[in-house]
């Protein structure tokens, strides 16, 4: 009867640890992300500092948008040679950011700071990856783990699954490492086009934060422009359904523009160099 009874206790706490996920293993199309340990960082980099109060809450902040990360395909436009980067290539700003000195986080944290709820590391940088590419996904975020970076995902998310985009299981995957999931619309729309209603553009922007809730049960509070297109009907529309900020595609950096709903972003090109990327930072490497 003791070894039945000591048998049920060890049922009962498997079942929490698989129930809450310790477990459970993700299907084949969700990724398994994890962190090396600090050993496994470059040397030559040093630990970025910690939270520094007293920062002034009109800190200018870098938001990099990217969108691909991986290898180009065959026969690429123009527009996927601009929109892709290489995961070398990312990794290596990646670094350049760590080395730099620079703690990548939240569009959420960057939202508390701006309330005065929360401090920032000394000089922070926020990542948003458009569309919600699959590849995104899986060649970011080891990259973002390994430097101890957070990233916050745009997704379109009623297309999620199709073709280059990631699954919900992966988004879900990204969450639970620490990424940010912010919404990109349900279907990229143009939200400046006359052929979209008023109620059209009402679908659209809540939609989709109730498609993220459904599956990630997370209400985001970051939206993202699909092409950057916005207007004073949308940025009402936007802030109406709940959303604390939205980003642009207008180049800039955060705390230049004091309206929350016009926020620019410094893009980063494919296959543009590091002194090209730490210029985008105002940084100069040579003279």
């Amino acid at each position: 009867m003791k070894y039945i009874r000591e048998l049920g206790r060890i049922l009962f706490v498997a079942g929490l640890l698989i129930i809450f996920g310790v477990f459970t293993r993700p299907d084949n199309s969700a990724p398994v992300f994890s962190t090396p340990p600090v050993s496994e960082l470059p040397a030559e980099i040093n630990i970025h500092p910690a939270a520094q109060p007293g920062i002034p809450r009109s800190v200018r902040v870098p938001v990099l948008m990217y969108h691909h990360i991986g290898e180009m395909p065959s026969n690429p436009d123009r527009y996927r040679r601009d929109l892709t980067v290489s995961t070398a290539d990312f990794e290596a700003e990646v670094k350049f950011l760590y080395a730099a000195g620079y703690s990548c986080i939240s569009t959420q944290a960057l939202y508390q700071y701006q309330q005065g709820e929360v401090d920032l590391a000394k000089k922070p940088c926020v990542i948003i990856f458009d569309d919600g590419f699959d590849d995104a996904f899986k060649n970011a975020i080891p990259t973002l783990l390994k430097y101890r970076m957070t990233g916050s995902f745009a997704v379109i998310t009623q297309y999620v699954a199709n073709s280059e985009y990631a699954s919900w299981p992966t988004i879900l995957g990204a969450q639970t490492v620490g990424m940010e999931i912010v919404s990109h619309s349900q279907h990229h729309i143009d939200f400046t086009s006359r052929k979209y209603s008023h109620q059209d553009k009402i679908n659209e922007i809540q939609g989709s934060l109730k498609d993220i809730q459904a599956h990630l049960h997370t209400a985001p509070i970051t939206f993202v422009y699909p092409y950057g297109h916005h207007d004073l009907e949308t940025e009402a529309i936007v802030a109406g359904s709940g959303f604390k900020m939205a980003f642009t595609t207008a180049p800039g950096f955060y705390g230049e523009n004091k309206n929350a709903y016009e926020m620019p972003r410094v893009r980063v090109h494919g296959v543009e160099g590091i002194d090209r990327f730490a210029e985008s930072l105002g940084i100069t490497l040579h003279k």
